[in-house]
């Protein structure tokens, strides 16, 4: 009878081990993935951190020492402060900017930021590279972004879509205009009164995003896309119905009623930016109507969207109207886009081979527009085929999944 209790009490003990180590295993096997996940987010956000920072420094080594003396007149004579005041002061304000944006959005990203096995990381941030390359050559990144957002299956639902490209590119945008305002000549007061009606503009945009849906945006993005490459057209120095864009000849500012109608225009076009739509069409025609010069308008314009894009980004953060996954690999990305364009196409084609940009400039234009026209026919098909099945309801509206 002993020796039949003890072997039950042997076959129970065994079963125990058995389900312990079993148990065991399974914690050992889930526990893993997420010690994994968890060292691929301590990455993302130290590696974003220093991207923003070594890409900023670079750029602004490789301008100041490099780029700016090889097209000065004359050649190779060395960068002067004190002939570039104003537009140096406001580089380096973009400077500290870049440094507490990016520590606003790691902190955020450390505290929020949820990954998974499944969590797609290279999308995002292949976008945020190709994007922000094609910002630096007058491209626009916010109109190729939605044209690769499905092909690259980022799959960034349109609701989402203002809040996270305003995050994303905010610090690749600032870094744009850093290098941009010590290379390029551009007008102190048409810089700073265009610079504070496109952030007002901004401001106000990133409150009325919240009340619009996808397919509210839907409908808006395609039509005013479409009317934007409209515009690139008519501005393109092939075609030159708009002579004074198609030249890029004119003054570094804007005086009188040509300041006023600039500063209407671009309080508009800080709206249409925050609302992800981008200014590169527009700003184009429009200033370039009103006598700017080519390397005063990339300067503005580039200028404009840094100092609209903080402020309106800060809002979609706290009002968690943003993918913050997508939003943190894009700015990965796009800082790496934005050296990567300036040292290839302005330091190593412009001055290193003493190039003529302007035919290069031509192509990249006409893909530009092509690339406006798909992410319009693919705004609009998407909004009539929801519009049949949903009407004007938002079928979207669910909770970010990446955030706690």
């Amino acid at each position: 009878m002993k020796d039949k209790k003890s072997a039950k009490q042997d076959l129970t003990t065994d079963a125990s081990k058995t389900a312990l180590q079993t148990s065991s295993t399974d914690l050992v096997t889930l526990k893993a993935p997420n010690d994994k996940m968890k060292h691929l987010k301590s990455f993302l956000l130290v590696g974003t951190l220093i991207a923003a920072l070594t890409t900023t420094l670079i750029g602004l080594i490789v301008s100041l020492l490099y780029y700016v003396p090889g097209t000065s007149e004359p050649k190779w004579e060395k960068y002067n402060i004190a002939d570039h005041v104003g537009p140096f002061v406001i580089a380096m304000i973009f400077v500290g900017v870049i440094i507490a944006f990016t520590i606003a959005l790691v902190l955020t990203a450390k505290k929020h930021l949820i990954l998974d096995t499944k969590t797609g990381l290279a999308s995002a941030g292949s976008i945020g590279f190709i994007a922000s390359f094609t910002d630096v050559i007058s491209v626009g990144s916010y109109g190729v972004t939605m044209g690769l957002n499905k092909p690259l299956k980022m799959n960034l639902k349109p609701k989402l879509m203002p809040g996270t490209l305003t995050v994303g590119y905010a610090v690749p945008q600032m870094l744009e205009s850093t290098l941009f305002l010590v290379a390029f000549d551009v007008e102190i007061v048409t810089l700073i009164t265009m610079m504070a009606i496109c952030i007002v503009g901004g401001i106000v945009g990133s409150f009325i995003a919240k009340y619009v849906n996808s397919q509210v945006f839907r409908l808006i993005a395609g039509v005013m896309l479409f009317v934007f490459a409209i515009l690139m057209i008519l501005v393109h120095p092939q075609v030159g119905v708009i002579k004074a864009a198609a030249d890029g000849i004119g003054t570094s500012g804007l005086r009188g009623w040509r300041l006023a109608v600039g500063l209407i225009a671009y309080f508009f076009l800080g709206i249409c930016s925050s609302l992800g739509l981008g200014i590169f069409a527009p700003s184009l025609a429009i200033l370039a109507l009103l006598g700017l010069s080519q390397t005063a308008i990339l300067a503005i314009m580039s200028a404009s969207a840094s100092g609209m894009m903080p402020p309106a980004a800060i809002k979609y953060m706290k009002d968690k109207n943003y993918n913050l996954k997508d939003a943190l690999m894009m700015t990965f990305g796009g800082v790496f886009g934005t050296l990567a364009a300036f040292l290839i196409i302005f330091v190593g084609i412009q001055v290193g081979g003493d190039v003529e940009m302007k035919t290069f400039y031509n192509v990249l234009k006409w893909i530009a527009v092509a690339v406006i026209f798909y992410c319009s026919f693919m705004m609009l098909f998407d909004f009539g085929k929801d519009f049949k099945k949903y009407g004007w309801n938002d079928d979207t509206d669910d909770v970010i999944p990446d955030m706690k």
